[in-house]
């Protein structure tokens, strides 16, 4: 080898190694509000540094690089923090989190200490998804990018102008002036939604499972009369029908546990029409020491108290749209569902009164909406058609041959996300139901009419997946 070309060689190496590797682009993740062992901060961390595209330094130099500059821990100063360390530490991204319920809210802060881009996302069970989490590294990766420069203002002309040559002669025309320059349009800002399509806006969707256990008071009214279609048309009637009246009245609401289960095995589909197909049941049982009263046409007893029993159950499926109306916050569902629902009222056979209870197995429909204003309150509202809820066989003797009934029901209540999975729920339910007995029976001669009302308010806790 020549010695010119090895002298050129060496000058390549020694540029090379003057120039250096370039710089990668450098971010902190700082502590989270609300996160209980950092479970989602680490989640964060072991994403982007999975993904390999920006270098993330130790919270803990921040802390030192900040508490320098006379910065404590308070979230309020972060902003003049990240703005006062930013450059020592040669940062181009700030990461920054607070955990509500059941989302986060992730701000990103650029070395001015300016926020780049926010976005609520959701979590289950307090970490985000694994899409979603990649997603999240890949919008970090894309802020941690500096903005394009400013192009470079035109030289200025220090040279005069010529004197331009006169111009022809009369006749011959004018040289039109030149164009002006043109300016090149300045550089697009740092897109950092690109990397989260709309659909990462995670429309709400329902938990695959959710498993709900209740305390529930409830106050049940009931009363049977002969020969009438209502207890308010036989309480207009004079004079009143022969035959032996009933009256059960829960003046003291009564308690019970009640249990319930939803299950919405295509909820992680991202497909608002197919993910609210789901499944749902409940059980429930309560005991009451009731008063009671008989009445017949001779005489009328003693209020007495008796021990009952209330059993509730229900199977049916659903069906639920997801929505969200101005603001990513603001979600709602519609939907239907359609099943079977029933009712079993018994009361001691062994009572000194004779008191008839109420048996019923039916079919319901009806429609529900839910409103989601932050994770810890939601309102969520339902009203029933119950066909054709007809006392049972053994509440039919005693009044009638036949019978024939009419219901409606329905439900109103908030829930709310208290940690992670646990959530809360209170509700307020109602359901009615109308008896019309015909033919004779063992206490009527012609029929007659029976009312019952339940109204029930339920309080407890959720865990959900």
């Amino acid at each position: 080898m020549s010695s010119g070309a090895a002298i050129v060689r060496l000058a390549a190496l020694a540029l090379l190694a003057a120039a250096g590797p370039a710089r990668a682009q450098r971010a902190v993740v700082l502590e989270f509000d609300g996160d209980p062992g950092d479970r989602l901060r680490s989640q964060v961390i072991d994403t982007v540094v999975g993904a390999g595209k920006v270098a993330l330094i130790p919270v803990r130099d921040f802390r030192q690089a900040a508490a320098r500059k006379g910065f404590g821990g308070a979230r309020a100063e972060r902003r003049e923090a990240i703005k006062a360390v930013a450059r020592s530490l040669q940062l181009d991204v700030v990461v920054d989190a607070v955990v509500r319920g059941g989302e986060v809210r992730v701000v990103l802060f650029d070395p001015a200490g300016q926020e780049l881009w926010s976005r609520d996302l959701p979590l289950r069970r307090g970490r985000l998804d694994d899409d979603t989490a990649k997603r999240l590294a890949t919008a970090i990766a894309i802020a941690a990018v500096p903005p394009p420069g400013e192009p470079p203002p035109p030289p200025l002309r220090t040279i005069p102008e010529e004197t331009p040559p006169p111009g022809p002669g009369p006749g011959a025309g004018t040289r039109p002036p030149p164009p002006p320059p043109r300016r090149e349009p300045p550089p697009p800002p740092r897109m950092v939604d690109d990397a989260l399509p709309p659909a990462f806006e995670e429309l709400p969707r329902p938990d695959l499972v959710r498993f709900a256990l209740s305390g529930h008071t409830i106050w049940r009214n009931y009363c049977a009369r002969p020969a009438v279609r209502t207890c308010r048309q036989w309480a207009l009637i004079e004079p009143r029908p022969v035959g032996e009246t009933q009256d059960f009245i829960s003046d003291i609401p009564y308690s019970g546990v009640l249990a319930e289960l939803q299950l919405f095995p295509l909820s992680s589909v991202q497909n608002q029409w197919v993910n609210g197909i789901g499944l749902g049941g409940s059980y429930g049982a309560g005991f009451s020491m009731t008063r009671v009263r008989v009445s017949t046409p001779t005489s009328t007893t003693e209020e007495r108290t008796v021990l009952s029993t209330d059993i509730s159950f229900s199977a049916h499926a659903m069906y639920r749209v997801y929505f969200a109306l101005p603001g990513p916050r603001f979600w709602c569902f519609a939907g239907a569902r359609g099943g079977v629902q029933g009712r079993l009222f018994s009361v001691d056979p062994d009572a000194v009164v004779p008191v008839a209870g109420s048996h019923r197995a039916y079919g319901f429909a009806g429609v529900d909406l839910g409103i989601r204003f932050t994770p810890l309150w939601n309102v969520e509202g339902s009203v029933w058609y119950l066909h054709d809820p007809h006392a049972g066989q053994e509440d039919l003797v005693p009044f009638g041959t036949t019978v024939s009934g009419r219901g409606i029901g329905a439900e109103l209540g908030v829930h709310g996300d208290v940690w992670g999975p646990v959530g809360y729920a209170v509700r307020g339910r109602f359901a009615g139901y109308g008896d019309v007995f015909r033919g004779p029976g063992l206490r009527w001669v012609d029929g007659g009419a029976a009312e019952e009302l339940y109204l029930s308010v339920t309080w407890g806790a959720f865990v959900r997946y």
